[in-house]
């Protein structure tokens, strides 16, 4: 038997806000409020889970939604419409402590591995992959509702890794904003691993975890099982996997987000420099977190991380995140600066204004004093009191245009 696990990791941006609420009256509402799509009818099964790395003696809380029957029938039918050699064993939405969305879905393959089609596994889980992101609007909508409903709270302005300052632009979109490997596992299937490993040349890139050995070229890992276990059961063994790939995300998101803004500003767009600052001060508040999570990391999950930095590019992204820092932090200050002279200007023009009427007001009631007597003056077009007062209104409307044109500049 071969099974397939797509680990795949969003940026979600979210965090749990409840953990103790009834699971059954979770599911009731879950059930009443998705109507439609392939969690319609009670499709999905809420419950709380723990972490599974870190401190053995503190576990955070994690919210898990399990495929029902009804889902996993409905999520097969679309994986038999395009031929592919899977059957759907289980799949889980695990929102976890981080805030990220973990979503793990578990095949059996139904093929059979030859010498003529080992790389088959790799492409019907391509396959797979597609039908997920198929989904999508399905994942957000059932988001929305644990955000309605108190499970989670949503960022006002950092969602699925999209800050709203550049939603509108398109610019970067959910399709940037995750990443996924991939585990097989080999049961009593020597030969087809033997053979798999030896056409991805993976011979020299093995390592012994959790009593398992795998073998990894990114992004795959091959493992070798030496007892059959259950679905739950890979997950947990791949937990520190899902760990790394959060990590991952966070780097890469943070470089796309940072690219686009830079994009938006040398196009002259509109951004808000407060709105860059909070997303700029979560991403780093959120790369941080991450990597002081591993107060009591075991032995295999030690090894595990220092294979995965050594065979994935993250250390070079974290050295493009630290450039891409250093220009974004230019740009907010030169945004600042630029902010902090159009206002200086604006209140220039606005000085002179007031002074401009404070000029007319003065001018006007010293003439008046002057050419005060006790007869009235009757009105005339060609007096001089009529003359003052018809320059000094258009030197004040000069003034007002002149203002909001120069606004309009800025």
């Amino acid at each position: 038997m071969i099974k397939y696990l797509e680990n795949r990791v969003w940026a979600l941006n979210a965090r749990i806000v409840k953990t103790d609420a009834d699971a059954d009256e979770v599911n009731n509402k879950l059930e009443s409020l998705i109507t439609d799509g392939i969690f319609a009818g009670g499709g999905l099964k809420f419950l709380y889970s723990e972490n599974p790395i870190g401190n053995y003696s503190f576990r955070p809380v994690e919210v898990t939604l399990e495929f029902t029957e009804k889902a996993i029938q409905r999520f097969q039918g679309l994986v038999d419409e395009k031929e592919i050699s899977f059957r759907l064993s289980s799949f889980r939405l695990i929102i976890n402590t981080f805030g990220f969305l973990n979503i793990v879905p578990v095949f059996e393959y139904t093929g059979k591995v030859t010498d003529e089609n080992l790389s088959d596994i790799e492409a019907s889980g391509d396959a797979a992959a597609e039908i997920i992101d198929s989904i999508f609007d399905d994942i957000f909508k059932t988001v929305d509702i644990l955000d309605t409903i108190g499970i989670i709270k949503k960022s006002s302005f950092y969602h699925f890794g999209v800050p709203s300052g550049i939603e509108k632009y398109g610019i970067h979109t959910k399709d940037d904003s995750y990443n996924y490997l991939v585990h097989i596992f080999f049961y009593d299937e020597k030969e087809a691993l033997s053979k798999t490993v030896e056409r991805y040349q993976a011979e020299e890139h093995g390592m012994t975890f959790e009593n398992h050995r795998f073998f990894a070229v990114f992004p795959m890992y091959f493992w070798e099982m030496e007892k059959k276990g259950n679905d739950a059961e890979l997950v947990w063994l791949t937990a520190i996997d899902s760990y790394m790939i959060c990590e991952t995300v966070a780097v890469n998101n943070s470089l796309h987000v940072y690219n686009s803004f830079l994009d938006v500003l040398n196009q002259n767009l509109d951004v808000d420099s407060n709105h860059l600052r909070k997303i700029f001060n979560y991403n780093t508040w959120q790369i941080q977190n991450l990597r002081l999570f591993n107060p009591n990391f075991t032995l295999h999950q030690f090894r595990f991380m220092k294979m995965y930095r050594q065979n994935s590019d993250i250390v070079a992204k974290y050295e493009l995140y630290k450039d891409a820092e250093k220009s974004l932090s230019f740009a907010i200050e030169g945004m600042e600066v630029s902010r902090t002279q159009q206002s200086e200007r604006v209140m220039s023009f606005i000085l002179a204004l007031f002074t401009a009427l404070t000029l007319y007001s003065v001018i006007t009631d010293v003439y008046a004093l002057i050419t005060s007597t006790e007869q009235s003056v009757p009105f005339s077009w060609h007096s001089l009191q009529t003359v003052i007062f018809v320059l000094e209104t258009i030197v004040i409307a000069s003034f007002i245009l002149l203002f909001r044109r120069i606004s309009k500049r800025m």
